[in-house]
């Protein structure tokens, strides 16, 4: 059986993931949108792996930040 390696993979909640982003994000200073991508980005360097437990996206908001999250990752390599 395989493992995951830690190092480039993590598994959390989707709450906790954003709020990992937006909470770095709280002393950074510029429009929000690119405080955010950079917390987004933050967050998804190093990681081959990102695994949501108890995934729910009911809420606009969290769409949204899904479609980010999901561009992002593809843009960078992560997923």
């Amino acid at each position: 059986m395989q493992t995951l390696d830690p190092a480039s993979s993590v598994r959390m909640h989707f709450h906790e993931f954003f709020d990992a982003v937006s909470r770095a994000g709280a002393s950074e200073t510029g429009p929000k949108g690119s405080i955010f991508m950079r917390g987004l980005q933050r967050e998804l360097s190093g990681l081959e792996v990102l695994c949501f437990d108890e995934f729910h996206c009911v809420e606009p908001g969290d769409a949204m930040f899904m479609a980010r999250l999901v561009a992002t990752a593809r843009s960078t390599g992560s997923g």
